[in-house]
């Protein structure tokens, strides 16, 4: 008996020392040699020379040194690759607008669309970074980057979605001000960094305005189970440049101020108020001048100014639903309120006619949204739904960067929005959205709309459905 346990115990030396001389040259070799390596281990396991729990610290052992062994070898062949990330999605789409309307000549309508979107950005250090995102889309136009499956299969287009620098000194500033949370500075193209503090009755989540933002959060007090902050943001974006000087630049100024309060793991709360003070827009737009194809997005002819002050708050929380267990909660609102707005009978020194569908819209110079969204979909099997209303005047907002899918987009509307995501897999979703929207001023032409979408009538109500297939990668 002893000769036969020597005998295993070096039968196990042996073995364990040809796979460790094994496993040397294929970490040296490159992770081209894991499954082979993976195989070798689990043959060691079943015959009894590892347990389960030597062969898995093993397989940890070896990924450990295979990545520190690639990234050596990154570093001395390919330096530039060091802090470069890259990421994308491509999303299938089909999309129906079906109405009900007694004087609109459009037919229903079924579309299948595409978008791709792909980005790279570099760390430089942790200050500097820079990055770029391509996309599908169509020239001009800031709120889509969709594109039609149509036109006898025709190459579709692809455009610069991103170009950006972020310069981040928060320890600089942190040195100065112990209390600062976040300095970010940012240039370019640039991912909106007002889309967080606002819905999308302000801006289309397509959006990305070209200029310069800065951040800086502030820590106000924290406790053990949360942290209260102020944040500031401030953007100069420009809108259109004329070489020309005529009719002059057009620019948007944007600040705003918010707090953010967590009392506990999964439940927060923030608000936030926001000035954008569009400069010269709409006089530029009504000129014909914009690139845009819906220059306007359904503000008013007699517009005279955006001056927009913006309030948004909302709250995350942790509940109990019955059937449906513990959910992540989310509620939110959103009111704007066009300053600048002045009513026709000031402008015009006559009286508004309701009963006219060529009069202006008058001041109507309000919006607001409100939902929630319940459950929260990030791992395969998880979900979440949503429900949103919202009620967007012709003068209240930039109907031109606003939500382009609530009706055909712009303002002068009010409508419901259904949403539900289901997570097939950690790197693909499923999709499904409803919009139900009419015009809220239904007497007046619209315009600027969009051709064959229009929607005109007392009771005329579009119904907007999409059912998405998101795969990222």
């Amino acid at each position: 008996m002893q000769r036969v346990k020597t005998g295993w115990t070096w039968a196990a030396l042996m073995g364990l020392s040809m796979l460790a001389s094994f496993l040397g040259m294929a970490i040296l070799a490159g992770p081209s040699h894991a499954s082979e390596v993976d195989m070798l281990i689990e043959k060691l396991a079943q015959k009894g020379l590892l347990t389960r729990i030597e062969a898995e610290t093993m397989r940890g052992d070896i990924e450990m040194a295979e990545k520190a062994s690639y990234i050596k070898h990154r570093e001395e062949t390919n330096p530039w690759l060091d802090g470069l990330t890259q990421k994308g999605d491509a999303r299938l789409r089909y999309e129906a607008f079906s109405r009900e309307s007694e004087e609109s000549t459009s037919a229903d309508r079924n579309r299948y669309r595409v978008r791709l979107r792909w980005g790279v950005e570099k760390q430089f250090d942790e200050e500097w970074k820079a990055g770029f995102r391509i996309a599908t889309g169509t020239a001009n136009d800031a709120t889509s980057t969709n594109q039609t499956l149509t036109d006898e299969f025709g190459l579709k287009s692809i455009f610069l979605d991103q170009a950006y620098a972020t310069w981040t000194p928060t320890k600089r500033f942190k040195n100065l001000m112990p209390s600062t949370k976040l300095v970010e500075i940012g240039a370019g193209k640039v991912n909106n960094p007002f889309a967080k503090t606002a819905s999308t009755i302000i801006w289309d989540g397509d959006t990305n305005p070209e200029g310069i933002y800065e951040k800086i959060d502030f820590n106000l007090g924290k406790t053990d189970t949360g942290y209260t902050d102020l944040n500031l943001l401030f953007g100069q974006f420009v809108v259109d440049e004329d070489s020309n000087l005529t009719p002059g630049d057009q620019g948007m100024m944007a600040y705003g101020i918010g707090l953010t309060h967590e009392w506990a793991k999964d439940h927060k709360a923030d608000f936030h108020v926001t000035y954008y003070d569009w400069q010269d827009y709409i006089q530029f737009a009504k000129g014909g001048n914009s690139a845009l194809p819906n220059a306007l997005g359904g503000n008013d002819r007699e517009l005279e100014d955006l001056k927009i002050i913006n309030y948004y708050a909302s709250v995350n929380f942790l509940s109990n639903i019955p059937s449906l267990g513990t959910q992540n909660v989310k509620i939110f609102g959103d009111i704007a309120h066009n300053t600048a707005a002045q009513d026709y009978e000031s402008l015009n020194g006559a009286s508004y006619d309701e009963s006219s569908r060529n009069t202006p819209r008058g001041d109507e110079n309000m919006a607001f949204s409100i939902g929630s969204v319940i459950g929260k979909a990030k791992d395969p099997g998880t979900w979440e739904a949503g429900y949103e209303y919202y009620y967007v005047e012709a003068n209240a907002v930039n109907g031109a960067f606003s939500e382009s899918d609530l009706g055909v987009g712009g303002t002068n509307n009010q409508g419901h929005k259904l949403s539900f995501k289901y997570m097939i897999h950690k790197n693909i979703e499923l999709n499904l959205t409803a919009w139900l929207v009419e015009k809220i001023n239904p007497t007046i032409v619209d315009y600027f709309s969009s051709g064959d979408l229009d929607v005109f009538g007392d009771d005329d109500q579009l119904l907007r459905t999409q059912a998405d297939l998101v795969y990222k990668f």
